[in-house]
C-alpha cells in the first residue's frame, strides 16, 4: 500500500486507484483536504484495462520505486519517470483483490467496515459519509435512530 497519512487520523480508506484514471487523479489532488479532515488514505493499485494495461509497467514501478509515495504525486502529475525495477506481483495481487471485492472502475473506496463506495467523492462528502455510517452503527434500528433524536 502507498499510505498518505492524516496527522489527526480519524478515519482511514482504501482506495483502488489505477494512474491513467482521471477521477483518481481528482482524488490525488484533493489528498491535503482528505488529510486535513482526518482522513488517512491508502492505496491499491487497480489498473482499470487488467494485467495487460498500458500503465501496468508504470504502476508496477511506482509501487517498487524507493519513495512509491513521491512517484505516485509524480505519476499523477504525469512526471513520473519510470525506474527499472518492477513489482509486477504486487500490481497483480492488488489486482486480484480488487476483482474479488467486486472493483469495477477506478476510484474505489473501501471503508473501514467494508463497504465500497464506486466512483470519486470529494473530502467534505466523503466526512458525511463517515459521520452517517457512525450513526448508523450506534443505532442500527431505524426506529431507534427516530425515537433517538424525538426526545431531543
Amino acid at each position: 500500500m502507498i499510505v498518505y497519512p492524516a496527522k489527526d487520523e480519524k478515519y482511514v480508506v482504501t482506495v483502488f486507484t489505477d494512474t491513467t484514471c482521471g477521477y483518481c487523479m481528482k482524488l490525488h489532488k484533493n489528498m491535503k483536504a482528505y488529510n486535513d479532515l482526518g482522513i488517512t488514505v491508502r492505496y491499491l493499485a487497480f489498473p482499470r484495462y487488467g494485467l495487460q494495461a498500458p500503465n501496468f509497467e508504470q504502476m508496477s514501478a511506482i509501487w517498487c520505486a524507493a519513495d512509491p509515495a513521491k512517484a505516485m504525486d509524480e505519476a499523477k502529475t504525469g512526471s513520473f519517470k519510470e525506474e527499472n525495477r518492477k513489482c509486477a506481483d504486487i500490481v497483480a495481487k492488488h489486482f486480484q483483490l480488487g476483482q474479488q471485492m467486486g472493483v469495477r472502475g477506478t476510484p474505489a473506496i473501501v471503508l473501514q467496515d467494508g463497504t465500497m463506495l464506486p466512483g470519486y467523492q470529494d473530502p467534505e462528502d466523503l466526512l458525511r459519509t463517515f459521520r452517517l455510517i457512525r450513526v448508523k452503527l450506534y443505532f442500527p434500528n431505524p426506529v431507534q435512530l427516530r425515537l433517538h433524536f424525538l426526545q431531543r
